[in-house]
């Protein structure tokens, strides 16, 4: 008997197969394929939530309606009675307990252990629904507007570019602090710039006050608040401003690569605030059992 493949596709093709899936052919081949057996889609907490979260009533039970003619699906089952869809968040802790098991694993050995628990829920599309569906009608409800607030938010500040990513970083010893007026002085202006285009580009949410949780203006200052606020104790600090800075968000130049540039930064601050929260789950869940 040949073993089913797994497949994880986004919440937007999910989106798409809903709408086209009774005139369109190609969407009812991909269905079909999907009803066999051979290939068998996979979920996470993330699509799942993306479905239940979109605004328009009609779309999200035309989504719904789609996984619930679903034969097969799989997903990470957690030992919650509702909302018990892993995350990835789950996924990646699993793959470190068993390095942390096993510091010499290859990765081809890693794969299979990490897959015989991860894919722990295989139900059809019916029992999916009818397990998930109270705790979906709650999240639509109560939080799901915030969600999307929020993540618009995030969203338009993130894909405004403020700085050259590609610049180098600077050598140590060669960065020198402006004075803290002429500081203030530079972020107000660039707040002024970031809300300008906020309300050209951003988000449509922040742009409708019966959405939003702030103003274009409001996210602009309170970002460059933020950012004021969180380097006023460079000032304070001995040593090379930079390195200062870098260890703020836990970087070390020691990780970076040759010629490390802005980016380079941006995406080691990222991975580490991120095994940061792993750490922070592992332990919460050691100190539980």
């Amino acid at each position: 008997m040949e073993k089913p493949r797994f497949v994880c596709l986004d919440s937007s093709t999910w989106g798409l197969l809903a709408k086209e899936i009774t005139h369109d052919s190609s969407a009812a081949r991909v269905l079909s394929l999907l009803n066999e057996g051979t290939v068998v889609p996979f979920f996470t907490d993330h699509h799942v939530l993306e479905i239940a979260q979109h605004e328009n009533d009609d779309k999200f039970k035309r989504r719904i309606a789609l996984l619930r003619s679903l034969r097969f699906l799989a997903f990470h089952r957690l030992n919650e009675e509702q909302a018990n869809v892993g995350s990835m968040l789950d996924l990646r802790e699993l793959e470190i307990v068993e390095i942390l098991k096993n510091p010499d694993i290859s990765f081809e050995a890693l794969i299979p252990k990490v897959r015989e628990k991860l894919i722990n829920g295989f139900v059809s599309g019916e029992e999916f629904c009818a397990m998930n569906e109270e705790w979906w009608a709650l999240y639509r409800r109560d939080f799901a507007p915030y969600m999307r607030a929020h993540s618009a938010e995030i969203a338009s500040v993130t894909h405004l570019q403020m700085a050259n990513l590609n610049e180098k970083i600077p050598a140590p010893g060669t960065l020198k602090l402006r004075p803290k007026s002429e500081v203030l002085k530079i972020l107000k202006s660039a707040a002024r710039s970031v809300a300008e285009n906020l309300r050209n580009v951003g988000d449509e949410i922040l742009r409708d006050p019966t959405k939003r949780l702030k103003s274009p203006e409001e996210v602009s200052k309170d970002f460059h608040a933020e950012v004021y606020e969180e380097n006023l104790s460079l000032y304070d600090i001995p040593g090379d401003p930079f390195d200062n800075m870098l260890a703020k968000v836990g970087v070390s130049r020691s990780r970076l690569p040759r010629n490390a540039t802005i980016a380079d930064v941006g995406y080691e601050a990222i991975f580490v605030k991120t095994m940061g929260k792993h750490e922070q789950r592992l332990t919460d869940l050691c100190i539980t059992d």
